[in-house]
């Protein structure tokens, strides 16, 4: 086979394509299964070789096939792949360079958990090397190479090389930091570098990132350049907290943009209007203090129920760290790292509908307290010419943003964990199953990873997102192998923080220096649930198992609010007014028992409960449907105190409910 490959390869000197010798049988590998591994990949090696006379330009000389994907990272350096079977083919071109050069497989646009794959010589003889790096630092030589040098040539002051390796090497994890990025039908994150020498030494300057598909190749752009564009930045805003804020090196700011005024000429608020690109704006003298930002649509109705001013146009809050009343539609978020968004040809961020106004919120974190700074960054709004079929959303995942939802961080420990879980009642409630566009994880300075698994029917399905290590410096919204989200789907996310640097235990909150365990993913068709929020319980233990007040001193307290406060015990934030159960059952028995099975006793459907069936009632609906749903015994049995933990399905004003318990786990390989 190598002797044919050699013939085919012309103009290559024969020792560089015959150096990849080590593709012979295995001890435990036939003859005959050897020849057929290496012959399904003949072609592809035949062709890598031919990369030494490759010009400058993809497929400049002719003799490269067209099956094969070509890429031109940056002036002068090109990148070729092409999957077979279960092997890919990776090679690489660089003009005027001789030294060691590398690609990596990455989660994110930074070094910190990717996986390097290094050519260089050794000795004088070239070697490919598999490598990955935990921080910023030398990448580790692999204890497990996976990776088989096909040829490597400098030629007229120009280094090319190929390679083949396994599309899922299934590394193990090494002091619990996984390797194995697996090569999906997906767009990914990949860094190329360059070193002076081959003495493997730091680069330099001589690296970029860059995204594509190493299985169908890059997704072209699409032309939008005949669209309107909106632009909504921040007018020179003072990177200052205003009256109010908790800290000053973190300002949160708020800017308001009346959307019926920017609109493009030919739109109407009252229509639903589709942005189809948000293409973020970075003001270059201020860009290092902006930590996030986040565009809200605001429901300009709510603050005239609470008789509020509405907003004006250019409108500055200098403290916004709570977003204004209404302003809760998320419509963009933006982190550090984040590149454009661009939607498939039928979807589209609805913008419009008669709500005109719009809020970009801004936190920036100024650590060294630097006076003067102002800023005027913000984000471009491409608009489609027409009304585009689907409405896309975003989905808020929050596993812990505040000191109500999460307990304090232990100080001194290289990992603590926590998890959160989004029970299959929870997505149950979408009208239809969604279409993923992107995944965004999002954490603070002590983030070591986060992680989001499905389980479809009890059984593992996959990661949303692959993100060995997280990295504050690089977040972005990125494409999911997992195109399609169920109803019923669970969702188990782990976020995970190295505290070892600390000496004091470290809170939840929104302060860059607190943390946070939060995920956004954007999609399609939009559905009514906009997030779903960890849920401390500790509350329901008060509810069950602990007494009542006064004449219910020999009962629950959950109890005691069924039959004096049933608002209290149902959230009904509708009314202003305290009732009992027996009124609600006997106004709307019916509907009560639809949406809460087992809150109203039978004589609800004739509207003639009375105070000696609430009793019994209230025992049943707190021991069962409420507590006992929590794992709790109901007060006066204290055995059971351990609540399950829970999460709000919807958002504030949603439904909580326990969360998912499935114990299957990622297949091993």
């Amino acid at each position: 086979l190598f002797r044919s490959l050699k013939h085919r390869a012309v103009g290559v000197p024969q020792d560089y394509c015959l150096q990849s010798s080590r593709w012979l049988p295995l001890p435990e590998e036939s003859l005959t299964m050897a020849l057929l591994r290496a012959s399904r990949v003949l072609a592809g090696l035949a062709v890598l070789c031919q990369l030494a006379e490759a010009a400058t330009t993809c497929f400049g000389d002719g003799k490269f096939e067209a099956d094969f994907h070509c890429q031109q990272v940056s002036p002068g350096v090109q990148v070729y792949y092409k999957v077979d079977g279960d092997i890919l083919m990776l090679g690489m071109h660089v003009d005027s360079h001789i030294g060691w050069s590398a690609l990596a497989f990455a989660g994110n646009g930074g070094m910190k958990g990717a996986r390097q794959i290094v050519v260089r010589k050794v000795h004088g003889t070239f070697v490919v090397e598999d490598r990955y790096s935990t921080a910023y630092s030398q990448p580790v030589l692999d204890e497990q190479q996976d990776v088989e040098l096909v040829f490597a040539v400098e030629e007229s002051g120009s280094t090319t090389w190929g390679v083949i390796l396994p599309l899922d090497a299934c590394k193990a994890p090494v002091d619990g930091v996984p390797r194995n990025y697996p090569i999906q039908n997906t767009s990914r994150w990949m860094h190329w570098a360059l070193g002076s020498s081959h003495d493997f030494v730091y680069h330099g300057t001589a690296r970029a990132q860059f995204h594509t598909n190493l299985v169908s190749g890059p997704t072209p752009s699409p032309n939008l350049d005949a669209l309107p564009e909106v632009d909504l930045r921040m007018p020179n805003a003072s990177v200052i907290p205003g009256e109010g804020g908790s800290d000053p090196s973190n300002s949160y700011v708020c800017s308001i943009f009346d959307l019926e005024q920017l609109l493009p000429q030919g739109m109407n608020i009252s229509d639903k209007n589709h942005v189809v690109k948000f293409s973020p704006f970075m003001n270059a003298a201020s860009e290092k203090y902006v930590h996030h930002m986040i565009l809200y649509g605001c429901d300009e109705e709510m603050m005239k129920m609470r008789g509020l001013a509405s907003f004006t146009h250019g409108q500055v809050i200098g403290e916004c760290q709570g977003m204004p009343l209404g302003c809760y539609d998320q419509k963009w978020p933006w982190a550090v790292g984040s590149t454009d968004v661009i939607f498939p040809d039928h979807v589209g961020m609805p913008f419009g509908e008669g709500k005109r106004w719009l809020a970009l919120q801004i936190h920036y974190y100024n650590p060294n307290l630097d006076e003067g700074v102002t800023d005027s960054s913000g984000v471009r709004l491409t608009f489609a010419s027409a009304p585009r079929a689907q409405d896309a959303a975003v989905l808020v995942l929050n596993g812990g943003t505040s000191s109500k939802m999460r307990d304090d961080l232990p100080q001194g420990q290289s990992e603590v964990k926590l998890d959160f879980a989004v029970p299959p009642e929870c997505t149950s409630k979408w009208s239809e199953d969604i279409n993923v566009v992107g995944v965004m994880h999002h954490a603070h300075l002590l983030g070591k990873y986060l992680n989001i698994e499905v389980l479809r029917d009890d059984s593992y399905v996959g990661a949303l997102r692959v993100e060995h290590l997280y990295d504050f410096n690089h977040q972005s919204l990125e494409e999911s192998a997992i195109k399609t989200l169920k109803k019923g789907d669970e969702l188990r996310m782990t976020c995970a923080y190295d505290t070892s640097s600390k000496t004091e235990a470290i809170s939840f909150g929104s302060l860059t220096q607190q943390e946070m365990c939060l995920a956004a993913v954007m999609y399609y068709p939009a559905q009514k649930v906009s997030g779903v929020f960890h849920r401390k319980t500790e509350d329901y233990v008060t509810l069950c198992q602990t007494p009542g007040l006064s004449i219910f001193s020999g009962v629950s307290r959950c109890e005691m609010l069924y039959m004096a406060d049933a608002r209290m015990l149902l959230r009904d934030h509708s009314s202003q007014n305290a009732y009992s159960m027996m009124e609600a059952c006997n106004l709307y028995g019916a509907s009560h028992a639809t949406s809460l099975p087992g809150l109203c006793p039978g004589c609800a459907d004739t509207s003639n409960c009375s105070a000696t069936d609430m009793a019994p009632a209230a025992k049943s609906f707190c021991g069962k449907a409420l507590c006992g749903r929590w794992g709790l015994s109901l007060y006066p049995d204290l055995n059971n105190s351990m609540p399950h933990p829970g999460v709000r399905c919807g958002g504030p004003g949603g439904e909580d409910m326990v969360s998912a318990k499935s114990t299957d786990t990622a297949q091993t390989c």
